[in-house]
């Protein structure tokens, strides 16, 4: 099964990466979606969805096989904390 992960904040647009990860997690797709954020605290959406996060930056690692990283945009991105995903960004590329 390859991961695709989905970076999530305080704020992020839940609607923007709705689409895609609706037909990735498919059955039968071979992709297997899930949440990544900073730390594994619950973050809620703009929509007001509340979504514990699978995985933790500090969780992730070299050797996560990752087929493809989402990052949707949102309120999140002012804050300084949330550019800690440039980390996981560089392994992705």
């Amino acid at each position: 099964m390859k991961k695709v992960l989905v970076f999530i904040t305080d704020g992020f647009a839940d609607w923007e990466a709705s689409y895609v990860t609706a037909e990735l997690n498919k059955t039968g797709t071979g992709y297997e979606v899930q949440t990544i954020a900073i730390d594994k605290d619950p973050k809620i959406s703009m929509g007001g969805l509340k979504v514990l996060p699978d995985y933790s930056l500090q969780e992730s690692s070299p050797n996560l096989e990752l087929a493809m990283l989402i990052i949707p945009g949102g309120t999140g991105w002012r804050e300084e904390k949330n550019h800690q995903v440039k980390k996981l960004v560089d392994y992705c590329i």
